[in-house]
């Protein structure tokens, strides 16, 4: 029960996976693969609480992030990490959701091998069945603490951890070890492959521009800002860049990927939204033009 009631859903850019929250406050551990370029997702518990939490700390290279509620503060039921050594044979429990069901699976495992520390983190492999939807869920202890997260199965590849079919965790005393880093803001983003990658041409950028202010202040440079481009029936497209001057912001905004004419956009920074929005399209007046959109957050 303790486990069900401390794993989320989570979805961004048209992925579904699972992640736990490990303390009282929200904060959500969970893999990083599926975020892709988002820095926000939405999450749902399974007695139906949900919301938006934003990616607050990410590292690419352990394939780990931490995601802080977008809410008014409030107490969250959550799994606490261990710290011990995992035990071979040792019964373990595996919760996650399956992006179908509106409860998560609750699953018997096995710890069935371990692997000292490869990249940071260390890894235990257990008895399951390789499944995407699967990425992030949770392995827990009898007394009830969090064991490990089990990662995608295309990170383990590159990170030349386990084979086809196998399944591992990170534990969780190596992700404890990160957490305080993470909570920090600090890691390392890799940004997954645009469409535009594989030869196609883009259409030709807006360029938005304008002032940029953060609490009421001039945002100072090197200030992170994203764009969220909304279409029905499509996943999210984010976009992201570093302003290069204090109190200004110049943002090219194209789609390689169809369906995206007549969407959205929105400007998130630091977990808030511009009230500032526009709409993308390619065929009109301001595709390849300058427009400027003042944005404060």
């Amino acid at each position: 029960t303790l486990a069900r009631n401390a794993v989320v859903e989570l979805k961004a850019g048209g992925n579904t996976w699972t992640g736990v929250v490990f303390n009282a406050q929200g904060e959500i551990i969970t893999s990083s693969q599926d975020l892709g370029n988002a820095p926000l997702a939405d999450y749902r518990f399974d007695g139906g609480i949900s919301g938006q939490a934003w990616v607050q700390g990410r590292d690419d290279n352990l394939g780990l992030a931490l995601l802080r509620p977008i809410a008014e503060p409030r107490t969250y039921p959550f799994l606490p990490l261990s710290s011990d050594q995992p035990q071979l044979n040792a019964p373990m429990g595996l919760v996650q959701f399956n992006g179908t069901a509106t409860a998560p699976d609750l699953l018997d495992t096995t710890i069935t091998g371990y692997r000292q520390s490869i990249g940071g983190c260390s890894w235990i492999q257990i008895r399951a069945t390789d499944s995407a939807t699967a990425n992030g869920a949770v392995v827990f202890t009898t007394s009830g603490k969090i064991q490990g997260i089990r990662m995608p199965s295309l990170f383990l590849l590159n990170v030349g951890v386990g084979g086809t079919g196998q399944v591992f965790a990170c534990t969780g005393a190596d992700i404890g070890t990160n957490i305080p880093l993470l909570q920090g803001g600090s890691g390392r983003f890799n940004p997954a492959p645009d469409s535009c990658d594989s030869g196609t041409i883009p259409p030709l950028p807006t360029i938005y521009w304008g002032n940029l202010s953060m609490n009421g202040q001039v945002a100072p440079m090197g200030t992170r800002i994203y764009a969220r481009v909304r279409a029905t029936g499509k996943p999210d497209v984010w976009k992201s860049i570093r302003t290069s001057n204090p109190g200004r912001y110049d943002f090219p905004i194209s789609v390689c990927a169809n369906g995206y004419d007549g969407a959205t956009i929105e400007f998130w920074a630091d977990a808030k939204k511009a009230s500032a929005t526009s709409v993308y399209d390619t065929r009109g007046s301001s595709s390849g033009q300058p427009v400027r959109r003042d944005l404060s957050f």
